[in-house]
């Protein structure tokens, strides 16, 4: 096991009275240096955002739909950090490397590609995203699969020992395996029609009759207010206005906080005097003629 604030590289082995020896040096170069050469990297290619997390960095672009050299910038600028990190002893994998076009709702469609070493990376239709599967449409119907085939094995798994377990110790195993994977990053879905997020309700509904051991038809609305769970639209809706209010009062990262700020009104209102007024979101303030580029780069 590699440390993580480390980097090791394997040289030749050699020979010592007749046995053979592998050695190992230690490159004192921490994993905080090394995120600060790449970000460096990516502060001279302006209009590049980046999150750079353990193996994998995610590199975002956002162009206007007439820009045709947009190929060549992304190009360029993984010719660049390939270069950095070989001369550092670590790789860039290019076969590991996905590319997420997301387009505008009026733009012309881009036939992307790009050239990557001696390889040719083009759009994949969706994306893994710390563990969200991102498509191009960002209608989410790959992750809803997904997420509803990985509880629904999770709930025959429980299913199978219910018998020996208490409604206590089930109300547990569904809560920390179940429940928490339908709460994860669920407000990405806000907005989506309630049909999209149908089974995803289906989904709860079958995991509190499990907890009470009833029938399939049982009627779930009682169960649900018994075990104070919100349907999974409200749950929604409730983790989206949660994330406004702390962008907006704090504690909340600056670069969310940036984007919210307060709704002026042509008079005075009620709620101007409260602090929790109207807000109004410019998460991308020209999306409409914009189009995005999420890069997942995978180190070996």
């Amino acid at each position: 096991m590699v440390p993580s604030g480390s980097i090791y590289k394997k040289v030749d082995g050699f020979s010592y009275r007749g046995q053979s020896y592998k050695a190992i040096i230690h490159i004192e170069l921490s994993m905080d240096e090394l995120m600060c050469m790449v970000k460096f990297i990516f502060s001279m290619w302006c209009g590049f955002s980046y999150h750079c997390y353990a193996d994998d960095m995610q590199l975002m672009l956002s162009f206007p739909s007439s820009d045709t050299q947009v190929c060549n910038c992304i190009s360029a600028c993984l010719t660049d950090i390939s270069s950095w990190m070989t001369a550092h002893h670590l790789k860039l994998s290019p076969s590991k490397t996905e590319l997420l076009f997301i387009p505008s709702t009026t733009g012309p469609h881009h036939d992307l590609a790009i050239s990557f070493g001696n390889s040719l990376i083009t759009p994949t239709e969706d994306a893994r995203s710390l563990g969200v599967i991102l498509d191009g449409q960002l209608l989410f119907s790959a992750h809803i699969a997904n997420l509803t085939q990985s509880c629904r094995f999770l709930l025959y798994n429980i299913q199978r020992i219910r018998p020996f377990l208490f409604q206590e110790a089930t109300q547990l195993l569904v809560q920390s395996l179940v429940i928490s994977r339908l709460d994860y990053c669920n407000s990405l879905l806000a907005g989506l029609p309630l049909r999209a997020i149908r089974p995803l309700q289906l989904v709860q509904n079958a995991a509190a009759r499990l907890i009470f051991n009833l029938p399939k038809f049982t009627h779930v609305t009682p169960l649900l207010c018994s075990l104070h769970w919100l349907p999974v639209a409200a749950c929604i809706r409730f983790k989206t206005l949660m994330f406004t209010y702390k962008a907006k009062n704090g504690p909340a990262p600056p670069y969310l906080m940036a984007m919210v700020k307060s709704r002026a009104v042509p008079r005075a209102l009620r709620a101007s005097s409260t602090s929790t007024g109207p807000l109004f979101g410019q998460c991308l303030s020209s999306w409409d003629s914009s189009s995005c580029i999420l890069h997942q780069l995978k180190f070996m």
